[in-house]
């Protein structure tokens, strides 16, 4: 998008009085555009970076974003691009103008651990066959863009994830809004597990478990307007809440809706650093996971719904398997 353009997107939402959200594009305008022009929050990584280029992308002169193979290849390199006095000067910027950040790490985690991001666990019960074969490398599909992937690709990602993720905190700590999102469905990140992992990876990015929870529920309903109804347990506001088995802020793999593994200590969830003593018996198990979600004061009870949606996948499987065999 071109700054014109964008100039007068701006002023409409301006005039109907609408927050804005934006997923910057490769195009003229970048973070820097969009904070001066007034926009209510920013998603992913993309735009700030290249706001704090010296010049440039330095990418081969065969580069082309429409194939997605060289798109996300190179997009790992863009954070180590960018100039560090011009990235704090954007963070300056993006927090003057009131931008919220809305990093959504866990969306592109398997570039920096392909076969982790193949390899969850929960895909075994859950992953429905649609997805799974849409998660498979294809030039059609958004997101999976896994040819061919190299450990000098992954090496760069997980470089741009410090960067990121320092350039985050920064954001933060000079008082810009950090939310949370997942854009699961994508790229190996499954719906009810990413925001999970999201929370996980912004703990991984400084944030104490606590903020990351403000992050998630009270930093959210600010960004939405919201806050006078949402994202506080408070008499008056509305009644959506997750039950969790155990303390989040021990462990926020708790969230998780599978689970995590905890430590039995004598039968009974106990600490890992827990004092032992010669005759203690201690076993890992599967605990933690969330109870109950209750939603506009309604309640749903998560491990059922757990082994529903568990039957629908194992349908599906069956299906195509039985499709399958009775092709001639």
């Amino acid at each position: 998008m071109d700054r014109d353009q964008l100039e007068a997107i701006m002023d409409e939402a301006h005039n109907l009085g609408v927050r804005t959200a934006t997923h910057i594009a490769v195009e003229e305008t970048t973070a820097k555009d969009y904070a001066e022009l007034g926009v209510s929050s920013i998603e992913h990584f993309y735009g700030v970076a290249d706001a704090a280029l010296n010049g440039i992308q330095n990418f081969p002169a065969d580069m082309s974003y429409s194939n997605e193979i060289h798109r996300f290849g190179r997009a790992g390199e863009l954070y180590a691009q960018a100039d560090p006095a011009r990235l704090h000067k954007i963070i300056d910027l993006m927090v003057e103008h009131h931008v919220a950040w809305d990093p959504t790490f866990s969306i592109y985690e398997a570039s920096r651990d392909l076969v982790r991001a193949q390899n969850q666990p929960w895909f075994r019960d859950y992953l429905h066959p649609s997805m799974e074969e849409y998660f498979k490398g294809s030039l059609d599909n958004h997101g999976s863009y896994f040819f061919g992937w190299t450990s000098t690709e992954e090496a760069r990602w997980k470089q741009q994830y410090r960067i990121w993720m320092d350039a985050v905190r920064e954001f933060a700590g000079k008082g810009g809004l950090v939310t949370t999102g997942d854009d699961a469905g994508y790229i190996y990140s499954m719906y009810g597990f990413g925001i999970s992992r999201e929370l996980e990876l912004q703990e991984e990015a400084g944030f104490h478990p606590l903020e990351v929870i403000e992050h998630a529920t009270w930093n959210g309903a600010k960004l939405l307007g919201m806050d006078d109804r949402i994202g506080k347990v408070r008499e008056g506001f509305i009644a959506d809440l997750v039950i969790v088995n155990g303390n989040p802020l021990e462990n926020l793999k708790l969230l998780n809706p599978y689970g995590a593994d905890v430590m039995l200590l004598n039968g009974r969830v106990a600490s890992n650093y827990s004092p032992l003593g010669p005759n203690d018996r201690v076993q890992s198990a599967r605990g933690g996971g969330i109870e109950w979600t209750i939603k506009d004061g309604i309640p749903y009870h998560v491990p059922t719904l757990m082994r529903e949606v568990k039957d629908m996948v194992a349908r599906a499987r069956a299906q195509r398997v039985t499709t399958t065999a009775g092709q001639p």
